[in-house]
């Protein structure tokens, strides 16, 4: 999480500002830096990247980055990225670690323990010096000097050796970690606390509870990233004001059953980071599992218009074809579970059926030979229209690039052009970035749905393919 701060040559800027100077800007070429700065106090920056690339270290400062953006420079992207630690508790541990009173617990200590903690106390201080150190490193050498300090307390033999894990329990930051977890760290610090008004506690029970200080200190859970789950729940939702268009069959239970427990889950302060991402993967996998009900309307037309056909100026063979598709057509329209692909092949059959109608054959007499209207075939739309002959081609919605963040989805309408009765297939290059779905056709639009199932920065183009055609590009999407 980041702020930023907007200035021309150097000098800070309101939005208002920009907006009115936007055209001086512009004209006079001037640069606009950018400044970004950690929202949460106490955290800093550890790394950088613009469009991909890393940052050097020695470009950007823990506290801030300032990025010039030369002006004008309408038609260029930015992509800017961050990487953001906190490592307030490191040092808490590293100042507690060097106090006075730890000092002279390590010079009693036995020479093992005195190495252990030196080099622990070395190990912290290069990861809290180190600029791009990440949260995983700050993590461990914090754990691994608090786990040095408790190997101080074995030769206290009296209260002292309580002193050092009350005083990290007293500095942690509680809101990093899961209530659960912070209460029993408080639990060991209660019943230490005691210990220390007891004038005649037993070194037993000194050891005991500075035993259950450090490992309630050991067991902090980090509180969860929610951010995945959390959109996934709100397009879900989305999805239920919206029941009337899917299909209500298992895939739809399931569903219901999923978004159900990831709510649930959200609502628990407890949840590791394990069960948050494990449920944003079934509920994502349950969403794109989801069947829409098929758009029906042409299908209906073409029924309307089959029942209009004049069946006594054609053959009984072709009539018969006609009537058998057109049974047929009737049966999934009132089928309130047909899919797609039976709408879909209901409405090229009884279409097929329509365009094979054959006339009857006619005779006539004149001067003593017989002639037959033989090849006399017409659709029941009347004659190919001469844009008919044009190359069939499909056009996309979407011709510039998009981007998606993880678990949202985009709805692509393409149609086809100089091309009745040519239905595109939909494919994209890599299925492990989006999860495609075929929604509806109308006419000659037909509708298909992208998941963005792939991690940030992971990107794949979207085709469609006319048949007897090469595969043709629309364009790219990159996961956010």
């Amino acid at each position: 999480p980041t702020t930023v701060k907007l200035s021309i040559d150097g000098e800070e800027q309101t939005i208002a500002n920009l907006i009115g100077a936007y055209k001086d800007v512009v004209m006079a070429n001037t640069n606009l830096d950018l400044t970004f700065e950690p929202r949460v106090e106490g955290r800093e920056i550890a790394g950088v990247t613009v469009n991909g690339e890393a940052v050097a270290e020695e470009n950007f400062d823990v506290a801030e980055y300032i990025y010039s953006l030369a002006m004008p420079n309408a038609d260029t992207t930015i992509e800017l990225g961050f990487t953001i630690v906190d490592k307030e508790n490191l040092r808490e541990v590293i100042t507690i670690a060097e106090s006075e009173n730890v000092k002279a617990q390590v010079e009693a200590a036995v020479p093992s323990v005195q190495k252990k903690y030196k080099n622990a106390l070395q190990a912290a201080k290069a990861i809290e010096e180190k600029k791009t150190a990440s949260q995983d490193e700050i993590n461990n050498a914090m754990f691994e000097l608090i786990e040095a300090l408790q190997y101080l307390s074995f030769t206290a033999g009296d209260k002292s050796q309580l002193e050092i894990p009350m005083e990290i329990a007293e500095s942690i930051n509680r809101e990093n970690f899961t209530p659960e977890s912070v209460q029993a760290l408080d639990d060991a610090y209660k019943a230490a606390e005691d210990l220390m008004d007891d004038e005649e506690v037993l070194e037993a029970d000194i050891q005991a509870a500075a035993e259950a200080l450090y490992e309630a200190l050991d067991n902090l859970v980090f509180r969860a990233d929610r951010t995945d789950l959390e959109a996934l729940v709100a397009e879900g939702k989305k999805i239920v004001e919206n029941a009337s268009k899917y299909i209500q069959d298992e895939t739809w239970t399931t569903f219901e059953t999923i978004l159900g427990d990831a709510e649930t889950l959200l609502e628990n302060d407890n949840a590791t980071q394990e069960a948050v991402d494990e449920k944003a993967e079934e509920l994502l996998n349950a969403i794109t599992a989801l069947r829409m009900i098929p758009n029906k309307d042409a299908l209906k037309d073409l029924i309307g218009k089959a029942e209009a056909v004049n069946t006594s100026k054609y053959t009984a063979k072709s009539v018969a074809a006609m009537q058998k598709a057109l049974s047929n057509a009737k049966v999934v329209l009132n089928n309130e579970a047909a899919t797609e692909e039976e709408v879909k092949s209901a409405v090229e059959a009884l279409e097929a059926s329509i365009q094979n109608l054959e006339t009857k054959t006619t005779i006539a007499k004149k001067s003593g030979s017989t002639s037959r209207n033989v090849s006399n075939t017409y659709g029941a739309a009347g004659v190919v229209s001469a844009s008919q002959s044009a190359a069939a081609s499909v056009r996309s919605d979407a011709a510039n690039a998009i981007t998606l963040n993880r678990g949202s989805m985009y709805t692509f309408k393409m149609t086809v052009v100089n091309g009745n009765g040519l239905a595109p297939s939909f494919t994209v290059g890599n299925g492990s970035v989006l999860k495609t779905q075929f929604v509806s056709q109308i006419g000659n639009d037909y509708y298909y749905r992208v998941y963005a199932v792939g991690t940030p920065g992971q990107s794949t183009g979207v085709y469609t393919t006319l048949p007897g055609q090469n595969a043709e590009l629309h364009c790219t999407v990159t996961v956010g």
